[in-house]
């Protein structure tokens, strides 16, 4: 549903022929670069991407090279797929908010996108931890 209302977003932006978009905003969300609206079309490109690379390694947690080597504990890959779809879920929020604020219908609130980043990192550190200590035998 995300990716659609991000690919929703940008056809209507470009069916209103606009002949800009934003493309950067400083620390304090004001906007400091306009580029051309072709350029809008990248965001539902990403989001694409983004969607089914989170979905191969939620299918698949044991193939994530960042995290230490995973025992087989069904519980823990379930736990690791779980964070795996909530932060799949996040980072495409943020990619449509970013959507919504290039096309100017929503000001950039750069706090925003730091607490959404938030949420994704609180949940990897203790499903990192858990993991490590599942492999310590301290589980």
């Amino acid at each position: 549903m995300i990716i659609i209302a991000v690919f929703l977003v940008a056809i209507i932006r470009l069916v209103n022929n606009t002949e800009s978009i934003v493309l950067n905003w400083d620390i304090y969300g004001n906007i400091a670069n306009y580029g051309p609206a072709y350029l809008i079309l990248f965001y539902p490109c990403i989001s694409t991407l983004t969607y089914w690379i989170f979905r191969y390694y939620e299918q698949n947690p044991y193939k994530i090279k960042w995290l230490p080597k995973i025992k087989n504990y069904e519980s823990k890959s379930k736990a690791l797929a779980t964070y795996i779809q909530s932060t799949n879920l996040l980072l495409l929020l943020i990619i449509l908010y970013v959507t919504l604020c290039s096309t100017q219908l929503v000001h950039m609130r750069p706090l925003i996108i730091v607490l959404i980043l938030l949420l994704m990192v609180v949940p990897y550190i203790y499903i990192y931890n858990k993991i490590r200590k599942s492999n310590s035998g301290t589980d």
